[in-house]
């Protein structure tokens, strides 16, 4: 698919000082589409309506590496999805007899009746999540009076597969290009030696090298100042529902012997919850150990062993890119009360916007809210802060189809990047996504982020959750920037929050309009945990130094075809809630619609 050549490099924001200043390319890399009907995105998904996309060559996140290296890699790609079914019980008079043994998955017969758990998906269901289960689990659906009607087996599938053997040859490589296609399941990958205990290097656990995640190349350094290498070497890797990696697998170096590894996922508890009267809680998901594949990689023999000992590369350094500067020059418009601006900075007060996870999970609610501060966490006390709210349910605002919901949203303008504080007021994990652009941690320099110098950390996990699991660089290179669409967000622990700072450029014309961002575990999202959004044209200043007439005349234009979109939008209310017939008859209403829902030509008369 070739992507790059039409979706601008300004969705990420940034140039690259090797090519004249001009854009840096937008990613060739590995996305993914999915079902997005909120409230019923989570079963949908889980259910197989989701799949993955590869945008240009498919080396291109191992490309600075010597040809020697990229010719002897092969491309794998890994869907990580998982599916919980049913399969009847016996009957025994008339009714289910689910007594004795639960089958063998291999032991259901071919064909047999099955179907998807659905709203049944339990995930308690390997029961104790911490003993190893290869590929699969089972456990008896129950109905409300506490009686088993049926098996339920949940899966964890590889590409369709269930524990496949994944071979690389003798002195060949992988390229492994993993998507995670489920829609709630976090996985925590590793790599071990077949029925090792896999805690450490010593007990079977071997390193992993994350060449790419989300679609953009990553990069360690060994020193503050020093060159940004290729990759980022992982012994446990954090993917979240909408997560992708590319990893790679070297088998081109000296190994003599044939090794026999498994990919796993390691238990994971997203929510231990706080005690209780000194009881532990529960409130967010375990997910369970499980073997996922078999990895064998062929020995070399001696000869050869020697031949590529002599011939392995030595680090590869990335290219250089580097930020844009925001070009926003105008102000906010003022006649848009529905919006929540960010308020625009001044010699003492550089500002930024607070997202507030919030939940009720006792009742399965969950919410979004955000609010405005300043550098030193001062609240922006205008009436435009937004409580956290559940977000309405497709179909909730009328027979339109239009959900997006009334009231004030978030709404940022156009070529003013924001420094947005993802901040976790739950006791479970949560997953950040938004639409219509990427994102990287903030850093010193960026608006808004607090004041504190050298003590700025924009990943702040209290519970110590995802320690060791996120790919993004301890000491990142200002020159080198890791994008992401998806990212962890913390759970609190006791009384002090998670928090994430992230900062999101808007600086392509493509991203005008109205999108969401949302918590991308779909459970949570389809319980409401995502909020709207919308991204704006500023409104310049009119004096000489920006622009003068002829830039006038351009927001005049701009501001028209705002007002022809909100007529246009009047009259169509207007014929399909059949009202004010008075004025109008329908007819005459609907060809008004028609003529003023047509304002492309002012906004390119404005470029």
């Amino acid at each position: 698919m070739d992507i790059p050549k039409t979706l601008p490099a300004a969705l990420l924001g940034r140039i690259d000082p090797q090519s004249s200043g001009a854009s840096a390319p937008y990613p060739n890399e590995l996305y993914w589409i999915h079902s997005h009907l909120h409230g019923v995105s989570g079963p949908q998904v889980t259910e197989g309506m989701s799949g993955v996309i590869s945008v240009g060559p498919e080396k291109d996140s191992i490309a600075p590496y010597p040809p020697s290296v990229r010719d002897a890699t092969d491309v794998r790609y890994l869907a990580l999805r998982d599916i919980q079914l049913l399969s009847p019980c016996p009957t025994k008079n008339g009714a289910p007899d689910c007594s004795g043994t639960i089958p063998p998955l291999e032991s259901v017969a071919a064909g047999s009746p099955a179907e998807d758990a659905g709203e049944s998906y339990n995930p308690g269901l390997c029961g104790n999540p911490d003993v190893p289960k290869v590929a699969w689990c089972a456990g008896l659906l129950k109905n409300a009076a506490n009686n088993p009607i049926a098996f339920q087996y949940w899966l964890f599938t590889v590409t369709g597969q269930l524990d496949p053997t994944i071979t690389l040859p003798a002195g060949r490589n992988h390229l492994w290009r993993v998507a995670n296609l489920s829609a709630n399941v976090s996985y925590v990958l590793k790599l071990c030696d077949v029925d090792s205990v896999c805690k450490d290097p010593a007990t079977g656990l071997h390193p992993m090298t994350v060449v790419s995640e989300d679609g953009v190349q990553t990069g360690s350094r060994t020193s503050a100042d020093g060159p940004t290498t290729l990759g980022v070497e992982m012994h446990r890797l954090l993917m979240m529902p909408a997560s992708r990696a590319a990893i790679l697998i070297r088998n081109d170096e000296a190994a003599l012997a044939a090794r026999h590894w498994q990919l796993r996922n390691e238990r994971l508890d997203t929510g231990p919850g706080p005690i209780v009267a000194g009881v532990p809680t529960e409130t967010g998901d375990t997910w369970p150990n499980m073997a996922l594949a078999e990895v064998q990689l062929e020995g070399s023999g001696a000869a050869a062993a020697a031949q590529m000992r002599a011939a392995v590369p030595e680090s590869v350094s990335m290219r250089r890119v580097t930020q844009t500067r925001s070009t926003s020059i105008g102000r906010d418009p003022a006649s848009r009360p529905d919006c929540s601006f960010l308020p625009r900075d001044d010699a003492a007060h550089k500002y930024r916007r607070q997202i507030i996870f919030d939940e009720d999970n006792a009742n399965s609610i969950f919410r979004l809210g955000s609010q405005r501060v300043d550098q030193n966490g001062v609240l922006v006390a205008d009436g435009r802060n937004i409580a956290p709210a559940q977000f309405p349910h497709a179909g909730a605002n009328g027979d339109t189809g239009d959900d997006f919901p009334p009231g004030p949203h978030v709404c940022a303008t156009l070529h003013r990047g924001e420094v947005w504080e993802l901040i976790n007021s739950t006791d479970e994990l949560h997953n950040f996504h938004i639409h219509q652009d990427k994102f990287r941690l903030a850093r010193r320099g960026d608006p808004g982020v607090p004041d504190g110098g050298d003590s700025f950390q924009p990943f702040q996990d209290p519970s110590h959750l995802l320690d060791g699991l996120v790919a993004d660089d301890p000491r990142p290179d200002p020159s080198r920037d890791l994008w992401h669409d998806t990212f962890p967000v913390p759970p609190r622990k006791g009384e002090v929050n998670g928090r994430v700072f992230v900062f999101i450029p808007f600086e392509a014309e493509e991203q005008v309009g109205r999108f969401v961002f949302h918590c991308h575990i779909l459970e949570h999202e389809d319980d409401g945990m995502m909020a709207a959004m919308e991204v704006v044209h500023e409104i310049p200043e009119k004096d000489e130094q920006t622009g003068g007439r002829g830039h006038v005349e351009r927001q005049r234009l701009l501001d028209l075809a705002d007002e022809v979109e909100r007529v246009a939008a009047l009259a169509v209310e207007l014929v399909d809630k059949g009202q004010d017939r008075h004025v109008a008859q329908p007819a005459d209403l609907e060809e008004l619609a028609g003529l003023l829902s047509k304002p492309a030509w002012c906004r390119r008369r404005a470029q």
